[in-house]
């Protein structure tokens, strides 16, 4: 059986507190009251929605805190704290405090924790994003707005009065999303625009934007087979493009629903489409030895919480390793536009139309990588939500058997089983260094369907 998932670093003693929400609601109050006395804040939830950790090194956790203040206002508030060992904790204090900017709340933008060991970044402030308190400057994003007026197809002389900001999803040190409604004022007529604004550590957000407007406009309206959000503006100094806002619900709200015998064919059309879709201006790569390094690199982040289940792991990453050549014959197949981490999460959808997001990897590739990717992505709920795998890999067929009706390639089944097999041990690899409580349950099932993907391969 696998080893407890309680973590255990010797070099980083306050581990397991940081990962400890209801424990860090009571460190985050003993902070405050300490270091930002007059504001009078009572703690009223805290929430951890990622870690990123790295055995003996550090730990980064994000966390979502939700306040009352002295007036009885409430409101929320992201933290970023990285965990360092203590031998680095003074060189990490005057880094902190050399880092510290100017806000406009009485939260510093940075801070060291001491009884933790920990620099505590306050959102949007970013060790490694320092242009992000500019990306949702209001006054910024107004004044884009009306440099702008042609790129977001709005009437010369229009005016922005005001844009409400909201963050969307953030991955401390590499990419952030804000939602933004702007207000704009046309002659005597007042509307609104809504827009998602994308921000990387690096200029890879130019390369994203260049491919997403290689491609027909016929596309943006989903007369291809699948709808794409409209990607409308860049700001390079900022490593942020802007896209109009898709309105639609999240698919991955549709594992708990019935309907899936109308959504897998659904979710197969669009794939199929964005495969054949003409995108212009995107990278090519259609050498899938770095999937096998990921499930080697998987391995070994495995190996290092559980010493029972070692030789099966390692066992199972050589075979995944042997078996490659086999898995890739030269079978003629093209390459196409593929998304490069198609699954429920990146797609949209409101009634019958379905949109996808997302395109940090986009490129010219295998097709059967998307492929794979959405049926283990479907395969890893049976531990994330408790759902049947039986069921689950049914769902999986049925999208490959529709996906398989709309191309004009046949798909490889042994190929497939290896990218499962590969893609199945780096995520539960990256479980664990995502110390994500869900993912880090059912090991061992999820060691049964590497085995079993990989006896389909091998066969």
């Amino acid at each position: 059986m696998m080893d407890s998932v309680l973590i255990v670093d010797p070099v980083l003693p306050h581990l397991q507190r940081a990962l400890d929400a209801n424990s860090m609601k009571s460190c985050f109050q003993a902070l405050f009251d300490r270091v930002y006395r007059r504001a009078n804040l009572t703690v009223l939830d805290c929430v951890v929605e990622l870690a990123r950790y790295r055995p003996e090194k550090r730990c980064r956790v994000l966390y979502r805190l939700r306040f009352r203040d002295g007036s009885g206002a409430r409101f929320e508030q992201l933290f970023s704290g990285i965990l360092y060992p203590l031998h680095r904790a003074q060189a990490q204090r005057e880094k902190s405090e050399k880092a510290a900017q100017e806000t406009e709340t009485f939260f510093q933008s940075v801070l060291f924790w001491p009884e933790l060991c920990m620099v505590l970044w306050t959102f949007p402030f970013d060790r490694s994003m320092k242009h992000l308190p500019l990306v949702g400057s209001e006054e910024l994003i107004k004044e884009t707005v009306e440099e702008n007026l042609d790129a977001l197809n709005l009437r010369k002389g229009s005016v922005c009065t005001s844009a409400q900001i909201s963050q969307v999803k953030y991955t401390p040190g590499q990419r952030c999303v804000y939602g933004v409604r702007v207000e704009i004022r046309d002659g005597s007529s007042l509307f609104y625009r809504d827009y998602f604004l994308k921000t990387y550590v690096d200029g890879r957000s130019r390369d994203v934007y260049d491919a997403l407007r290689g491609v027909d406009d016929s596309w943006y309206q989903g007369e291809g087979g699948l709808e794409i959000p409209k990607t409308v503006l860049h700001q390079d100094s900022l490593n942020c493009y802007w896209q109009e806002a898709w309105q639609g619900e999240s698919y991955s709200k549709y594992y708990e629903k019935q309907n899936w015998d109308a959504e897998i064919p659904r979710i197969a059309r669009a794939l199929s489409a964005l495969h054949q879709a003409p995108f212009q201006q995107i990278g090519h790569d259609d050498d899938l030895g770095w999937v096998g390094q990921r499930a080697m690199e998987g391995a070994e982040e495995l190996n290092v919480y559980s010493s029972s289940c070692s030789s099966r792991i390692d066992e199972l990453a050589r075979r995944i390793v042997e078996s490659y050549s086999r898995a890739m014959p030269d079978d003629g197949l093209p390459t196409a536009p593929i998304h490069g981490a198609f699954r429920m999460s990146q797609l949209l959808g409101q009634g019958d139309r379905i949109a996808i997001t997302d395109f940090d990897g986009l490129t010219l590739g295998d097709p059967h990588q998307d492929v794979a990717e959405f049926m283990v992505s479907l395969l890893i709920q049976h531990s994330r939500r408790g759902l049947s795998i039986r069921e689950m890999m049914g769902k999986g067929r049925l999208f490959k058997e529709h996906y398989q009706e709309q191309v004009p390639w046949k798909l490889n089944s042994r190929r497939l089983s290896w990218l499962a097999a590969s893609l199945l041990l780096r995520k539960v690899g990256g479980a664990f260094k995502g110390v994500q409580q869900s993912g880090m349950r059912g090991v061992d099932e999820t060691l049964d369907l590497v085995e079993h993907q990989l006896k389909s391969c091998e066969a």
